[in-house]
């Protein structure tokens, strides 16, 4: 496997080359302490990173930062390696018309007629 890694400040970025193998491959080389070990410091790195996109997430959007309480529901359903599905662009755009003003969705209506009007001429 190619791991990358990039230096932050500099942005200088290089590339070595890692042989995992296989689950039996890494338990046959490595004791299983190990193997687990590097599992639970991976997956607390990924638990750090749900907390902290939550709370950056809030802060962006000027919500409530999410309490111990809801992040833990959240955990409490994550799965190591799983990822959430990603959502389309159409389910995005329905979201973001949904939250538009009645106003709002007036004007962009408008616009996008005269848009299409214009492909049609």
């Amino acid at each position: 496997m190619q791991i990358n890694a990039t230096h932050k400040d500099s942005g200088i970025s290089r590339s070595v080359n890692f042989h995992f193998g296989d689950a039996n491959d890494v338990l046959q080389k490595y004791d299983i302490k190990i193997v687990c070990d590097a599992a639970v410091r991976s997956w607390v790195i990924a638990i750090q990173g749900i907390i902290r996109a939550k709370i950056g997430k809030a802060l962006k959007d000027e919500t409530e930062i999410p309490d111990n309480k809801h992040l833990q529901s959240l955990v409490d359903l994550w799965v190591p390696g799983a990822c959430k599905p990603r959502v389309s662009a159409v389910d995005k755009t329905r979201k973001a018309i949904d939250n538009l003003t009645d106003e709002q969705r007036a004007e962009l209506i408008r616009e996008y007629n005269e848009a299409l009007q214009q492909e049609v001429d």
